[in-house]
């Protein structure tokens, strides 16, 4: 084992000792920094030490926090994008746009444009199987076509006030 600074890691047995709980564990116990090289504390200290300063500096994490996300507002909203895509129809965005782009940027029913900011995925409610790309007005619309009963109650209504009338 050699010293780097005040750092023990042996390079041909793969270890590195924590500083911080005096144990001697893998290199990939330690997190990498964007530059490539290890952080000083194994990823349990080094999670822990984050934790107890972010409980001390609540108000400068926050403040961090929030200039971060002022600056990068771009790629948090497509962050999120990406997430709703995932979580809602186990799809990525790119594939939903790989969807509009086979349907000429149409809307599957009624064959008007549509936009990437405008198209919203049609998905089985009961299978969560992904359908198509659909205008807002089309999804909006099949709602209530995809329950029997409803569509029965409305055309009930519909025959009711059209002797009124």
């Amino acid at each position: 084992m050699r010293r780097i600074g005040k750092i023990r890691v042996d390079r041909e047995a793969g270890t590195k000792l924590c500083p911080d709980c005096q144990a001697i564990k893998p290199l990939d116990d330690f997190p990498v920094r964007g530059s490539g090289t290890l952080y000083t504390y194994c990823k349990v200290c080094n999670s822990r030490r984050a934790q107890e300063w972010s409980a001390k500096n609540k108000d400068r994490k926050a403040a961090t926090n929030a200039s971060w996300n002022a600056l990068n507002r771009d790629r948090l909203l497509l962050k999120a994008k990406e997430s709703h895509y995932r979580r809602n129809y186990g799809i990525s965005r790119d594939e939903a746009i790989a969807m509009l782009e086979a349907q000429n940027f149409r809307c599957a029913i009624c064959d008007n444009g549509v936009s990437v900011e405008t198209m919203v995925v049609d998905h089985c409610h009961g299978s969560s199987r992904v359908r198509d790309i659909l205008c807002n007005l089309c999804n909006i619309s099949l709602a209530p076509l995809e329950r029997p009963e409803w569509l029965k109650s409305a055309m009930a209504y519909l025959e009711r006030h059209r002797s009124a009338g």
